[in-house]
């Protein structure tokens, strides 16, 4: 079955001019089908000024909806190739701006855009994607691309102040992936990649305050976990220190391989942190609080070795590097001020515990 622009914005009309005549001018709704069984709705609707809303569908059984009440100046422009996707685009406020593409088989998403001037930017694309993304207050950006098998993503972004704003890249090439992101305040960037050999693998990224930036990885294998919480203002984890990054330049966190664990937590002021896990069973746990922190830990190339930190008070800086061996034990922890800790670890079954307390 086939509808052509014309007769969608013919109908278009039609409802939006029996329903909402009084409230809901100058709205523009076209939708192009080509296949079986597809079905697109779009509502324009209270109080909606200059709207546009662009739906094109190839395929079987799709699904579209497309609600925008109560807003001016908004666009959603949706895209759906393949067969039994289903996508549901809502906009309230005004000059929200959504572009979906949707080549795929039996992907779900869900966006969700209220409050003022938000941008979202989604490609899913091949098989059982799955996708919810909300973004609530002013000037949120959200770039996300899924690729790959049976991915998921859970994204909420909040809090931002026009001109400002909270931005999320997301990019998922494997199978079987999660990438859970919750940000709130201001300038908040936060950026997440699991690899094309990733699979299995869960990113949990949660940044509350204001001026915070995360990286995230995953890479290879499957099992790994990569768990980031920063509160406060001016956090970062990236490259720094005599450990640049192994994910190349400034992009921080990590584990590479299979079954690592990998924790960071960061209260304060002034944070930096750059992390890695490494090969297989490898488990690195940090948490700062306090100001002007700096950590750059690492297992590199080792497998089941086991990094713990933990920084409190202030202008502490504690660098933790294992290369190529195995089951090497390294704990730190730093209290108060004016501390400083190195530790390089080569070999395998190695143990260090350094505790500096004022």
């Amino acid at each position: 079955m086939k509808y052509t622009k014309l007769a969608a914005l013919v109908s278009a009309a039609m409802f939006l001019s029996s329903a909402n005549a009084a409230t809901s001018q100058d709205n523009i709704a076209e939708i192009t089908q080509s296949g079986d069984d597809n079905q697109a709705v779009v509502t324009q609707t209270g109080n909606s000024l200059n709207n546009n809303a662009n739906v094109a569908q190839t395929g079987a059984a799709n699904q579209v909806t497309v609600l925008q009440s109560d807003t001016s100046l908004s666009a959603a422009q949706v895209v759906q190739t393949g067969d039994l996707n289903q996508l549901s685009v809502t906009q309230q406020g005004d000059s929200q701006s959504a572009a979906v593409t949707q080549t795929s088989d039996l992907s779900q998403l869900v966006l969700d855009q209220q409050g003022e001037a938000n941008t979202a930017v989604v490609v899913q694309l091949g098989a059982s994607q799955n996708a919810s993304i909300t973004q609530e207050d002013a000037s949120n950006q959200a770039d996300v691309n899924q690729s790959g098998l049976a991915n998921q993503l859970i994204l909420t972004q909040s809090g931002s102040t026009l001109g400002n704003g909270n931005e999320a890249t997301v990019n998922q090439a494997g199978e079987n992936d999660l990438a859970v992101i919750s940000q709130a305040g201001e300038q908040n960037i936060a950026i997440v990649d699991q690899d094309s050999n990733s699979f299995g693998n869960t990113i949990n990224i949660n940044q509350v305050g204001e001026r915070n930036f995360a990286a995230a990885g995953t890479r290879l294998g499957d099992g790994s976990s990569v768990d980031i919480t920063q509160q406060g203002s001016d956090n970062v984890v990236m490259g720094g220190g005599n450990t640049p990054s192994n994910y190349g330049g400034l992009v921080g966190a990590g584990t590479n391989g299979s079954d690592n664990q990998l924790f960071i937590v960061q209260n304060g002021q002034g944070n930096r942190l750059y992390a890695d896990a490494a090969q297989d069973q490898s488990r690195v746990d940090i948490s700062q609080q306090g100001d002007f922190n700096q950590a750059s830990v690492e297992s590199w190339l080792g497998a089941e070795n086991d990094i713990s930190l933990a920084q409190t008070g202030e202008m502490q800086l504690a660098e933790i590097y294992v290369e190529g061996g195995v089951s090497n034990l390294v704990s730190v922890t730093q209290n108060d001020a004016n501390n400083i800790a190195s530790v390089h670890v080569l070999g395998s079954n190695n143990s260090a515990t350094i505790i500096q307390a004022n």
